[in-house]
């Protein structure tokens, strides 16, 4: 068919004749009828021209449809690919298809479904054919591509039905979206990521909105709320914790959402399990990208263990201080106890020459007789601190407790408040195997402990001292006690009492209730560490706001402590001649007179190069027959003056006295050549016997 521009002058140029024709037949008159028709002709010739010009702009129309979609169909970036639905084969592809699959347009009517989708791929399960993909496609389809080298893309697929040249055929879009599954995978490992690490964590980890819903957390705070992260999104704390913890976590998450900073908190929790932990919780805000709060970020870590361990720290560091002051103050009490017994040494040797001359029944005897009693007190508790300062094992002997509790008792009455009553109640004779000033130090810390609970207030201290016998039934378990007879003392208070926490510590070393500076913390366990040495038993009971009651059991046995009233051997005398060496002038001059009352004949001198001295210009008539030394000394000590004498007479008997010291005792006296040992202060009678126990030795 030619072209319309070419055929619009034949139809002109016809039209023209026609129009003549009528207009010469329309002159004459005598053609009427072939005028008429020849009007109608140029009206027929005018239509159709109008057809055929209208049919020329619609095919110009059209080519320039045809020529704008040729012009996107080939160069859009995505790929295009139209099949034929009955043939499954493809029709058509754009320069996009071709470059994503590797293919060349000429070789695109050659492929199949197959060739494009992997036989894998969802799009391709059951109905294969391009109608099948077609009816499962809903809207755009996300599926793997497969390019001619065999690799694969990821793309998105839109796919349309259309009708080409009357043909059903499927038109598919293919838009690649590699890169954006690529940073879809790489979000995805870093969210798994993410998940993992906040999983493994040992802390909590959640996540709220800014109304405390939750968002998410991770698995140890699945943990503490004893339920999965699902049960948790979308709830408050209300929905699982008790109302009191609920508000408390919703107060904190608004005051740090109020503040716009992190906020720290340390709070005591209890898990589904029962288990109380001490947690430290940050709370800080999390924001989005235009920076408004979204919510709360939580962290809370388990510090109890860490805690405790600074707790037990705090105490030990404690201890260490309390230990370091009682080092010192054993090491004053080792200082004094020397000077200290030197002078009970004079009290006592004076007291008993002054009883000496003035006879039994003499009204000053019965008050030389107190003097004596009070000095022998000082001297047990002299024993005492340095028992505690140098860890030293006591002398036991049967004692009746009776005796002690009454002289305890006569000395708290005159120190206690009168606001505070004391009641005795003393019906045991049992004798226990013990050291009389340890019972004395029991007893004298539990009523000072019993008096401090009432100093406030007043009450009643009530002590009692009774005989039991213990079945097995009857002893608590980890008590240490054995079934037997027992004598039981118990002191009993009417002061604040105790609460539980505190019951369970009363014995721990250096605890104490007592506010600072005035408690060391070591009487009960000072009290208990007497009692178990002494295979005892302790227990304790007390009600807070009522009062306390110890009940302390010591093993009693069958024979009596020996009677104090049996009339003592007489002190035994001698005529030797002693030399004695003290540097306390007094004290020396006291040995010194109660040895001359016994008969002796006695040199004194206060130092230890005095005394070799007037050891080596002895008188050879009467030389001396034993040497009394001190321990400490100025210039040459006890020992030193010990080897010397040895050297000049090495059978010589030689008496060695102390205060203190922590290197002495009878073996290693013994050791350093000494024949006897006493420790200051002693009394006449000790003095007396032992000096004429080594010169008969050496006789």
């Amino acid at each position: 068919m030619n072209k319309p521009s070419e055929a619009q002058p034949d139809w002109v140029d016809i039209r023209k004749k026609i129009m003549g024709l009528g207009e010469r037949a329309g002159r004459k008159s005598y053609y009427p009828q072939l005028h008429a028709r020849i009007q109608e002709l140029e009206e027929k010739s005018a239509t159709l021209l109008s057809m055929l010009t209208e049919r020329d702009e619609a095919r110009r129309r059209a080519e320039d449809s045809e020529k704008r979609f040729r012009l996107l169909f080939e160069h859009i970036t995505d790929g295009i690919l139209v099949m034929d639905i009955e043939t499954g084969q493809p029709v058509m592809g754009n320069e996009s298809i071709g470059r994503m699959l590797g293919y060349g347009k000429e070789e695109l009517p050659d492929l199949s479904l197959a060739d494009v989708l992997p036989s894998a791929d969802p799009l391709r399960a059951g109905d294969k054919s391009p109608s099948g993909v077609q009816n499962k496609a809903e809207g755009p389809i996300e599926a793997s591509v497969k390019r001619r080298d065999g690799s694969t893309f990821w793309a998105e697929i839109r796919i349309m039905r259309l009708d080409l040249g009357g043909r059903p055929s499927l038109m598919m879009v293919f838009h690649d979206i590699s890169e954006r599954k690529r940073a879809e995978a790489e979000i995805l490992r870093g969210r798994a990521l993410l998940r993992s690490l906040i999983d493994s964590s040992p802390d909590l980890i959640f996540f709220k909105d800014s109304n405390s819903v939750y968002l998410g957390c991770n698995k140890a705070f699945e943990a503490y709320a004893g339920r999965p992260e699902s049960e948790l999104v979308g709830h408050t704390d209300f929905d699982f914790f008790d109302r009191e913890s609920a508000e408390s976590y919703r107060r904190k998450d608004r005051e740090m959402l109020a503040a716009g900073r992190t906020r720290r908190y340390e709070e005591w929790v209890t898990y589904p399990s029962g288990q109380l932990v001490l947690l430290d919780t940050l709370k800080t805000p999390y924001y989005g990208p235009d920076g408004e709060v979204l919510g709360v970020l939580g962290v809370s870590r388990d510090i109890t263990e860490h805690k405790r361990a600074e707790e037990e720290r705090t105490r030990v560091e404690s201890q260490l201080r309390q230990a370091q002051k009682m080092e010192a103050l054993g090491t004053l009490a080792g200082g004094i106890a020397h000077d200290f017994n030197n002078i009970l040494g004079v009290i006592l040797g004076y007291a008993e020459i002054g009883q000496l001359e003035a006879g039994e029944g003499a009204p000053v005897s019965k008050d030389l007789q107190e003097v004596l009693k009070a000095a022998h007190r000082a001297k047990d508790l002299v024993r005492q601190i340095l028992a505690f300062s140098c860890q030293k094992e006591q002398e036991k002997k049967p004692v009746q407790v009776g005796p002690v509790v009454k002289e305890v008792m006569k000395m708290l009455r005159a120190s206690l408040p009168s606001t505070i009553e004391i009641k005795m109640n003393l019906t045991s004779r049992g004798v226990v195997m013990a050291d009389p000033t340890q019972v004395h130090q029991v007893l004298m810390n539990l009523c000072t402990n019993a008096a401090h609970a009432m100093l406030e207030k007043g009450g009643v201290l009530e002590v009692t001292l009774s005989d039991v016998h213990l079945e097995p039934q009857d002893i608590k378990p980890h008590s240490g006690l054995q079934p037997g007879s027992h004598v039981k003392l118990t002191v009993t208070d009417t002061g604040h009492g105790m609460e539980p926490g505190v019951l369970d510590r009363i014995f721990d070393p250096f605890f104490t209730t007592k506010e600072q500076g005035t408690g060391t913390g070591l009487g009960l366990s000072v009290v208990h560490g007497i009692v178990k040495s002494h295979e005892g038993g302790i227990e304790v009971n007390s009600v807070p706001g009522k009062g306390t009651t110890f009940r302390v059991f010591f093993p009693a046995r069958q024979s009596a402590p020996a009677s104090e009233t049996v009339e003592a051997a007489p002190i035994p005398h001698g005529r030797e001649k002693l030399l004695i060496v003290d540097d306390e002038p007094a004290l020396a001059t006291a040995t010194t007179q109660m040895l001359e009352c016994l008969g002796y004949e006695v040199d004194y001198r206060t130092n230890g190069l005095e005394a070799l001295e007037a050891f080596r210009h002895q008188s050879d008539e009467k030389p001396y027959a034993l040497v009394i030394t001190d321990m400490t000394m100025p210039h040459m000590t006890g020992v030193d003056l010990a080897r010397e004498l040895l050297k000049l007479r090495p059978n010589l008997p030689i008496l060695l006295c102390t205060g203190f010291s922590e290197k002495s005792s009878p073996e290693r006296a013994k050791s350093l050549g000494f024949q006897g040992f006493l420790m200051k202060p002693f009394g006449l009678r000790e003095l007396a016997g032992t000096v004429r126990k080594m010169l008969e030795k050496d006789r």
